[in-house]
This record gives C-alpha cells, sequence and structure tokens, in this order.
C-alpha cells in the first residue's frame, strides 16, 4: 500500500532578504512532506542524495512521523522525490534528488543563492530502522540519536559528513558500512550503535571515527585505506586485536598497544572482557589508531 504524499508549496522567496525578481533563478521554493508510520515492524530508508545539504535527525515529537522539507533553486534543482511504500510489514522510504543539467558550467558554491538545494528530514524513533545513504556532493549531517538503527550503511564522496549518537541504540546494529571517497567523515558517538560486524572504507579521503565509550560485546572491524587517512579511537574497556597490511610507504601510528607476533594487542588483556578484532590495510596511505582513555 502506498500511502499519500502530502506536498505543499509553502512559498517561493528570495535568498538573503533579496526583493521579489522575475527571474526565477534567484527563487527558493520550499517542499514538505509527512508521512504517518504505523502499522509496520521495521522501515527500510533510503536515500540517494547527488549535492547540496542534507540533515537527518530523529523525530523526537512524533515518534511514529517521518517529516521533511526540501528548499531549492527551481532552475538548477528539482524537486526531491520522496516514496512512502508498505509490504507486509515492512515500510520503505525512498528519496531521490537531482539537479538538472545545464549546457553551462555548474558552480558548487553553496552559499551563492543561484545553487541552494537544502533537505531536512526527521525520522520516526518507533520501529527498527535500515538506513542507506549515498551522499554524492556537499555537506551532510546526520544525527541518530534516539533511533532504532538495525543497519547502517553509509556512502559518501565529495564534501564533509558528520555522523553523531548520543544515546545507546535500544536495539542491536547488525551491521555498519561506512565508504568516504574523496571528501570527509566523521563520526562521534558510534560505540552506541552496539554493532558486531564494521566495514570502512577510505579512497582519497579522511575519516575520523570515534569507537569510545562502553563496549559489552565482541566487535569485528574491517578497515581498508588507498590513499587517504583514518582516525580510529577504541575505548579502553574491551580487549584489542589488531592485524595491519601495510608497507613502507604506509603511515601507520598504533596507541597503547603492543606488538605480539604479527598482531597489535592490548597490554592487560582480560578474558572476561568484550574483544574488538581489527583487521586493517593501508596503501599510500594512513592509520591512526588510538584507545581512549
Amino acid at each position: 500500500m502506498k500511502n499519500t504524499l502530502i506536498y505543499l508549496l509553502i512559498t517561493i522567496i528570495p535568498l538573503f532578504g533579496k526583493g521579489l525578481q522575475h527571474d526565477d533563478d534567484n527563487f527558493i521554493i520550499r517542499d514538505h512532506f509527512h508521512y504517518s508510520i504505523k502499522g509496520i515492524e521495521k522501515l527500510e530508508f533510503k536515500i540517494d542524495y547527488k549535492m547540496g545539504e542534507l540533515i537527518l535527525k530523529p523525530n523526537s515529537n512524533n515518534p511514529h512521523e517521518f517529516d521533511g522539507f526540501a528548499e531549492y533553486t527551481p532552475h538548477y534543482f528539482d524537486s526531491p522525490i520522496v516514496d512512502y511504500t508498505v509490504f507486509g510489514k515492512t515500510g520503505f522510504i525512498e528519496i531521490r534528488t537531482n539537479a538538472i543539467d545545464h549546457d553551462h558550467e555548474f558552480s558548487f558554491n553553496w552559499g551563492h543563492d543561484h545553487f541552494h538545494n537544502k533537505s531536512e528530514y526527521k525520522l520516526p524513533l518507533s520501529v527498527p530502522i535500515e538506513l542507506e545513504l549515498e551522499f554524492s556532493l556537499g555537506k551532510t549531517e546526520i544525527d541518530l540519536s534516539g533511533l532504532q538503527i538495525q543497519s547502517l550503511d553509509i556512502e559518501c564522496g565529495m564534501g564533509k559528513t558528520t555522523l553523531n549518537i548520543k544515546s545507546q541504540n535500544s536495539i542491536v546494529c547488525k551491521e555498519i558500512n561506512i565508504e568516504a571517497g574523496m571528501g570527509e567523515f566523521e563520526g562521534i558517538g558510534l560505540s552506541h550503535l552496539r554493532a558486531k560486524v564494521v566495514n570502512i572504507k577510505v579512497g582519497f579521503g579522511s575519516a575520523d571515527i570515534d569507537f569510545s565509550g562502553i563496549i559489552n560485546h565482541d566487535m569485528d572491524i574491517e578497515v581498508e585505506v588507498g590513499l587517504g587517512s583514518i582516525e580510529l579511537i577504541l575505548p579502553d574497556n574491551v580487549n584489542i586485536s589488531a592485524r595491519i597490511h601495510d608497507h613502507f610507504l604506509s603511515s601507520v601510528d598504533v596507541d597503547n598497544l603492543i606488538k605480539k607476533g604479527n598482531k597489535y594487542v592490548t597490554k592487560d588483556w582480560d578474558y572476561n572482557r568484550p574483544t574488538i578484532k581489527l583487521d586493517m590495510s593501508v596503501g599510500l596511505g594512513s592509520i591512526d589508531l588510538k584507545i581512549s582513555h
């Protein structure tokens, strides 16, 4: 069953307080979206966001609802396609956005009124969510605090992506996949997701990923770095066993672990504590592995 999309054209306004102009290059359209998320047991949420600014956050005031808006200059951007369908007890939300093709050169100056493209979506707290995000160019801010994240898949190209989780996930996250292409990725509070399996790939970009905090379960983390860099922070309340594949052109810095054979391990290994197993490989890039205190 496909629910009806509440699509409301609120206003057409000029940016930065400019007066009314006849050239529609200078106008912003604001579309609103709303779905009631009830009667399902799981939500699969997929976003393909080409360029611009994107904000994802919990819908704390309306935990059974999905709300959002998109602001864009219609000369350069289409309204995003936001679809909600239900099959059995699973709901599917898919969001797609595209720039309009132009023969002349496109500018990536997001501060310029011609190229305004910003979306903000609030996700429901009432159901487990499998979240998949593909982000190409621009800036995205993701706050998953309070959401029930069952799996997380983030692929970011250029620009900056920030992920923040401030509270404990009420369910176990089966898997986290993060791929940073040529941009910058920052992840804070990822220990709150309670993930069992984590895969991280860094191409030409950089990633700062913080798993510090309390971890009460075993975890497998696989990291691949090409020409980019990663700083990975792990907690000190677990055992750590890290296998690192590098060569003489790589840069590897390991904090507060001891070398034992072909692995780096926790100094005070305690079999009563959870264990994080790391398998890390790096080409011409760098790995900085730190232990929080």
